[in-house]
């Protein structure tokens, strides 16, 4: 009884406070963008942060996209950006038939996709996804991708088959999306996932006491 009253005084208290002044409330682990609702996980001893993000210039809830935090120790906090693409450079898979030929299946998030060609047609469609996107995307096949180290120092061959005969890693501000077969991810204004300094590398600054 006397641990819930200590409770409820405190509850009352606060009340107070807040209702003769105004309160704002504070993020403690995230400073520079307005997030909610943290979905935690940890793996490898890395804790992944998943956030929703709501417009600075929001009055009520506008949420446009995700925001994704890791930290290995819980002081220095990797924020994986996201980029606002441009709909001059977005590409709609569905309905660019060359992206389309010879195509199995298409996986990823749209400025990082894999794509599964039919028995015998990788190359012919790592060549049309090339012609096609230009300048908008970096277009390699599986070898070349993991040759160069995209998914690691090494890959498992059971993991191998996981990657797409084609990767396309979209370029400066632009997108593939597939308005067709995802129409709530294709509307977002923000994305991310691929190999450009803004998804990437962010600034850090740590203060020792």
């Amino acid at each position: 009884m006397r641990k819930r009253f200590l409770v409820s005084l405190s509850l009352s208290a606060m009340s107070t406070l807040c209702w003769e002044r105004e309160c704002l409330a504070d993020n403690p682990i995230i400073q520079t963008n307005f997030t909610a609702d943290p979905a935690p996980m940890v793996y490898n001893d890395t804790l992944y942060l998943y956030t929703s993000h709501d417009e600075d210039t929001a009055s009520g809830f506008v949420m446009y996209n995700w925001m994704l935090y890791t930290t290995t120790d819980m002081a220095n906090f990797t924020d994986h950006g996201m980029v606002a693409v441009d709909p001059a450079e977005t590409v709609d898979i569905d309905s660019v038939t060359t992206l389309l030929d010879g195509v199995m299946g298409i996986g990823g998030e749209p400025r990082a996709r894999h794509v599964y060609a039919q028995p015998g047609a990788a190359a012919d469609v790592a060549a049309a996804w090339r012609e096609t996107l230009g300048a908008r995307a970096w277009v390699v096949t599986r070898d070349e991708a993991i040759a160069a180290g995209w998914f690691g120092a090494r890959v498992a061959d059971s993991v191998r088959p996981r990657i797409g005969d084609v990767v396309a890693a979209a370029r400066d501000s632009a997108a593939m999306v597939r308005r067709a077969v995802e129409p709530g991810e294709s509307s977002l204004v923000g994305h991310h996932g691929s190999l450009t300094p803004a998804e990437q590398l962010v600034p850090l600054l740590v203060v020792h006491r």
